[in-house]
């Protein structure tokens, strides 16, 4: 993180990652169990995070589907990268495109249990564990 150079092209990327996935769903609707936040250092690198409530039947799955839950939290990061560069487009189309770029080697996820359901009515598979995860990267910013 360090000074901003291009305040221009700051301000004007922080109109574009103002509008992205998890605001608001179809129509009014609000996305209540993934949400993707976008915060912006400066004019060449921000910070991606993915969360999403999760379910997982016990305590022997959750490595599968750490690895299920980090592929689907990319793609959706990936997606509010795309609509962020199509915001940019729409509100500044006399400026030179920006295209991002994830740092993969930045990423961490982890999960955070918050409730175990030992006596889930009428269920026969058993007790379920609910949870956060969280995916965290950082994108660079280029032009």
């Amino acid at each position: 993180m360090g000074l901003v150079k291009d305040y221009k092209l700051y301000t004007q990327l922080s109109r574009a990652l103002n509008n992205t996935f998890g605001t608001t769903g179809p129509g009014t609707a609000r996305i209540s169990t993934q949400d993707v936040n976008l915060i912006i250092y400066d004019e060449k690198l921000l910070n991606a995070k993915f969360q999403m409530i999760v379910s997982v039947g016990s305590m022997s799955v959750v490595e599968q589907m750490m690895q299920k839950y980090e592929k689907e939290g990319f793609a959706m990061i990936e997606a509010s990268l795309k609509r962020a560069i199509d915001n940019y487009k729409e509100m500044f189309p006399d400026e030179k495109p920006i295209k991002f770029k994830i740092n993969a080697a930045s990423a961490h996820d982890d999960i955070e249990f918050i409730n175990r359901n030992r006596y889930y009515p009428y269920s026969k598979f058993g007790p379920t564990l609910r949870g956060f995860y969280r995916l965290s990267c950082v994108v660079n910013i280029s032009q």
